[in-house]
């Protein structure tokens, strides 16, 4: 309780009101950086687009993130496959000790997000799915993160042939 107290910067008698004010405080960060992150998730989505990878008659983006979380890029996916229906979008988000996996798939892109947050993760020495749209997953094996991003590529094009 005594670190509690030193933590909050308060004493014994006024701790509960401290805690109530953080928590307030804390609530209201988060509603402001769900505002930001809607804000800013349109123009992210286009640079997504921007800078996709052509193959064949699909686009594959990929990041390795270590900074944004889950929440920032499915607001980007999200937003991506909206403007582009032949788009792949591929997060893993290095997080801790273990990698959050998050794949978008606009309704023209063929191959489904599911399935290859499927074999991303297992790749990656985890498990995920999902539907057509959507997938999410993760995995521990940090050092296979390029080798799970090249698998997703190969992945694509022998889905489309190429």
């Amino acid at each position: 309780v005594m670190s509690i107290i030193k933590s909050l910067g308060t004493n014994r008698d006024k701790l509960l009101k401290s805690f109530e004010h953080a928590m307030t405080d804390s609530e209201t960060a988060k509603k402001k950086l769900k505002q930001l992150i809607k804000r800013t998730s349109t123009t992210s989505a286009k640079d997504v687009i921007n800078s996709a990878k052509s193959l064949g008659p699909v686009k594959f983006y990929h990041i390795i993130d270590e900074e944004l979380d889950e929440e920032f890029h499915i607001a980007v996916g999200d937003e991506a496959i909206k403007n582009d229906n032949t788009l792949l979008y591929c997060a893993l988000i290095v997080k801790g000790s273990g990698i959050r996996i998050i794949v978008f798939a606009g309704d023209n892109a063929i191959c489904k997000a599911g399935d290859l947050v499927k074999e991303i993760s297992l790749k990656l020495g985890g498990s995920g799915g999902g539907d057509s749209r959507f997938g999410q997953g993760g995995g521990k094996d940090m050092s296979k993160l390029s080798d799970a991003i090249n698998h997703a590529e190969f992945l694509i094009k022998k889905t489309v042939n190429i």
